[in-house]
This record gives C-alpha cells, sequence and structure tokens, in this order.
C-alpha cells in the first residue's frame, strides 16, 4: 500500500494544529516542518509516534522555521 506525502501531511496537519511540510529522507526518517515557532504544534506530531520513533525539534530564528526530525525504531 503506498501513500502519497499530500496525505500524510494532511494528516499531521490535523495533529498538529498547523500547516506542516513532509521531507522522507529515508527508509524510516522523516523531516516535518512548519514556519514560526511551533514547538507545540510539532511536539504533538512526536507525541503522535510515542515510543515507535525517535524525535528531535530544532527552531532556526534566522528563517523562523520549526523543524522536527523523526526516526522510526
Amino acid at each position: 500500500m503506498q501513500v502519497s506525502v499530500s496525505k500524510i501531511e494532511s494528516q499531521m496537519e490535523r495533529i498538529a494544529g498547523c500547516p506542516v511540510e513532509l521531507v522522507i529522507r529515508g527508509d524510516k526518517d522523516f523531516t516535518f516542518a512548519a514556519e514560526g515557532m511551533r514547538s507545540r504544534e510539532l511536539g504533538k506530531i512526536a507525541k503522535f509516534f510515542g515510543n515507535a520513533a525517535v524525535s528531535k525539534f530544532e527552531f532556526d530564528e534566522e528563517i523562523d522555521y520549526s523543524v522536527l526530525f523523526v526516526t522510526v525504531k
């Protein structure tokens, strides 16, 4: 079963409550990004994955962008 990136983005946007971009970096590595400081919103995505993944949040002040790196175990 193949799921499109736009479908995953749509589902994650519902969870986070804000627009989210998805980049697939590998078989088990994903990046979710959003404009502005979105630690709380992207934290909801990290919580969604729970113990099934390792998540790391970063915020880049220069470009005003939040990023959540997710690696599924």
